[in-house]
């Protein structure tokens, strides 16, 4: 069987175990085994039917790779070239004090279970120098997993190997303790297992297999240097100090750091020699001149709001002036305008139950019918329901707020899902924000988020809302930095202050009807017919669609405060 025959066996969901069954005979090269596996080990925990298309999608671009290949191929017929990482002997370097040793291996076994190298090991090979070993495994893993703990924070060890990670760009911290991470390796997010029972379901755990899974297959190879004899020292230990982070001035706050450390390494009846003295003089006047005014003035800037705040818009207040408003993206739906959507005939979603038609909707009026079918005239042999979903040309990046107006139409049956969400993916990983209208909650509003996470049910909330989905709400979306606030009739319903998605998504807008795997949207009842006569049509409504930057004057008081980042 070839690959493109096994590909087309992925586009039927009642298919979809045998493919895998041939997919797994591939000559695969390299790690791209591992990455198979871990493919199929998603589909058989179980996808919704929100994942499942996209996890076809990811499939069939994972496998075209091998395109021309047949199953059953012995070990040593030519494959494609798979990812260079020859370079590379171990996924995982982990760094760690000895006395938490206990603690490290738990940690370490359910890594290996995900089919990663770890090298975590004290021991040292006859005839090798112990700098120059750790030196050479570093260089060798594409990721370096630092756990941090009280006895970890003060080793010059870990700390050294820190920091040679952070150098690369391969650094993924965790706390084993409530600590605070040594002077200079503060600034990355640390998955948080000072309080991890072992349960790898939970949050924190799910962060670090994500910010591993991220680096391990984005990392380069150490550059050549000098011989492996030494290791960079390791950086002095001092109070923390909260020095922009963005990477303009990225070279400025090292040289910064470095001047700081070398004072606060003093004691006051040490002799200070004129070169210190200078160092520390330069770094003051570094502060004082460049970081201070770059940070004040830069438009990337941390501001504090009111926690549960709104932010003014024109539809609120009536017009622009004041607001600092710009619009990035609108739509009304007086006609159809295909510089605001991608052409439908190259969408080929497969939505639980539900195939999305090849056809754009209609946008007139100023509605946009969404329209879900019962009746399915291209996939008549297997029955299946024939949906409808838009997505726009343009993507958007955090600082922007997303306002659509919508209602599902009625009559409205159980069993139906209206979504609006904003989505980008880059292979396995992807980022995505929800708002999920399910009939079957018909006074609710699902609120969702993945932040650079693999498939999987991600963070839903159900939140009330007043009235029902039959009548229109709009619906808006606050996408900060380092903030998510969902809002419905200008209310928030929702806000998320951490793992928030960073890269550039479209809006999807779709209607569809959701399999039994997602019981809490699926109904029985409801099910495709193979007679076009007996077609009965379900219509999910957009009135408007608006993508605004977001503005700077801020409005609302309240005591609890959060910072957002433009």
């Amino acid at each position: 069987m070839t690959v493109e025959e096994i590909i087309r066996m992925l586009e039927n969901p009642a298919t979809i175990g045998e493919a895998l069954l041939e997919a797994a005979k591939l000559p695969f090269r390299g790690d791209d085994k591992v990455r198979f596996e871990q493919k199929r080990q998603h589909y058989i925990d179980g996808l919704s039917d929100h994942e499942r298309p996209r996890w076809v999608g990811e499939m069939k671009n994972f496998l075209s790779v091998y395109d021309g290949c047949s199953v059953g191929a012995t070990d040593g017929a030519e494959a494609p070239p798979g990812p260079q990482r020859n370079e590379f002997k171990t996924d995982i370097f982990i760094s760690y004090a000895r006395k938490d040793l206990k603690r490290v291996q738990p940690i370490v076994k359910e890594l290996q279970k995900k089919g990663w190298s770890v090298f975590w090991d004290l021991e040292i090979p006859p005839g090798e120098s112990w700098r120059s070993y750790i030196k050479k495994r570093l260089d060798e893993s594409r990721c370096v997993l630092v756990l941090w703990s009280h006895f970890s924070i003060t080793s010059e060890w870990v700390i050294a190997e820190a920091d040679e990670a952070d150098k690369r760009g391969i650094l993924v911290p965790a706390l084993l303790d409530a600590v605070e991470p040594p002077f200079g390796l503060s600034h990355i997010h640390a998955a948080d297992l000072s309080d991890w029972k072992k349960d790898t379901s939970c949050r924190a755990f799910r962060e670090l297999v994500n910010a591993v899974t991220s680096k391990i297959y984005s990392s380069k190879p150490a550059l050549p240097g000098k011989a492996p004899d030494t290791v960079s020292a390791p950086v002095p230990k001092s109070a923390p100090v909260k020095v922009s982070s963005m990477s303009k001035l990225q070279p400025l706050r090292t040289r910064v750091e470095k001047g700081i450390s070398a004072v606060a390494g003093l004691r006051t009846w040490q002799v200070i020699s004129w070169k210190t003295l200078i160092i520390a003089l330069l770094a003051l006047a570094v502060v004082m001149v460049f970081i201070l005014p770059k940070v004040i003035s830069y438009t990337s800037k941390t501001v504090e709001i009111p926690k549960g705040q709104k932010i003014l818009n024109d539809t609120e207040s009536g017009n622009n002036e004041g607001n600092d408003l710009k619009i990035l993206f609108a739509d009304s739906f007086n006609n159809w305008d295909y510089n605001h959507w991608q052409n439908g005939t190259s969408n080929f979603s497969f939505y639980g139950r539900t195939q999305q038609r090849q056809l754009l909707p209609e946008g007139k009026n100023g509605v946009l019918r969404l329209e879900l079918d019962t009746y399915n005239p291209i996939n008549g042999s297997s029955p299946s329901f024939y949906g409808t979903e838009v997505i726009s040309n343009q993507t958007f990046s955090p600082g922007v707020s997303v306002e659509i107006k919508a209602y599902f139409e009625k009559p409205l049956a159980a069993g139906i899902v209206g979504g609006m969400f904003l989505y980008n993916s880059t292979g396995t990983f992807h980022d995505e924000i929800d708002f999920t209208a399910v009939s079957n909650r018909p006074n609710q509003i699902q609120t969702n988020f993945y932040a650079n996470e693999p498939l999987g049910a991600g963070h839903p909330a159900f939140n009330p809302i007043s009235g029902a989905l039959t009548d229109e709400h709009t619906y808006r979306i606050e996408w900060f930095k380092n903030a998510i606030l969902w809002y419905v009739d200008g209310q928030l319903v929702r806000e998320q202050t951490n793992a928030i998605p960073q890269h550039p998504m479209a809006l999807h807008m779709n209607i569809w009807a959701p399999a039994a795997d997602w019981p809490i949207a699926f109904n029985g009842a409801l099910n495709p017919v193979t007679n076009p006569v007996a077609n009965t049509a379900f219509f999910f409504n957009i009135n408007s669609v608006r993508v605004a930057q977001l503005p700077k004057i801020l409005s609302g008081t309240t005591q609890s405060r959060i910072k957002i980042q433009y």
